[in-house]
């Protein structure tokens, strides 16, 4: 079986999130690779982000810990509003 993502990648990113103080363990990795291999999820990289947030993340207080991917792009930092566009009537 062939499989979309790369799990090298995976590897890496799980020992990010580990470098960054966020208790995550193999059992919960095993599981993300489990529900990827069972194709819970399309190949978008927000599906990746709300699994990856389900299988690893056992703590509510950890959630904000795991940014969304998306969300430098959506989210101006806090304080700070999002710039107006062109046209817009902000």
């Amino acid at each position: 079986m062939i499989s979309f993502y790369n799990r090298p990648m995976l590897i890496d990113f799980f020992l990010k999130l580990k470098s960054h103080k966020l208790p995550v363990f193999i059992k919960e990795y095993l599981t993300l690779l489990e529900a990827m291999d069972k194709k819970v999820i399309g190949q978008s990289i927000d599906e990746f982000y709300y699994l990856s947030r389900i299988a690893l993340v056992k703590d509510e207080a950890n959630f904000d810990k795991l940014v969304p991917p998306t969300s430098a792009v959506a989210c101006p930092p806090r304080g700070e509003s999002r710039p107006a566009q062109p046209g817009s009537r902000d």
